[in-house]
């Protein structure tokens, strides 16, 4: 399995992703955040919140839940 695929399946379970989460689970740091781009690429809603403690800023990524219908079908 890819780092998309696994960065995918986590945010699909609710999970929320930081850095150095992903640098633990995977060891992926410094592309995380292309992969992130990657998966908004394919379509998929993905949140950016950015965090600041002790000095420090990153992000933390998370899947929207919403779906959205057009025409009937679910995308």
């Amino acid at each position: 399995m890819n780092h998309k695929q696994l960065i995918l399946e986590y945010l699909q379970a609710g999970n929320a992703l930081t850095p150095l989460d992903a640098w633990r689970l995977w060891s992926i740091l410094t592309s995380l955040r292309s992969r992130i781009s990657d998966l908004r690429k394919d379509g998929h809603n993905i949140h950016t919140e950015m965090i600041s403690e002790n000095n420090k800023s990153f992000a933390r990524y998370t899947l929207s839940t919403v779906v959205t219908e057009r025409q009937g079908e679910l995308f």
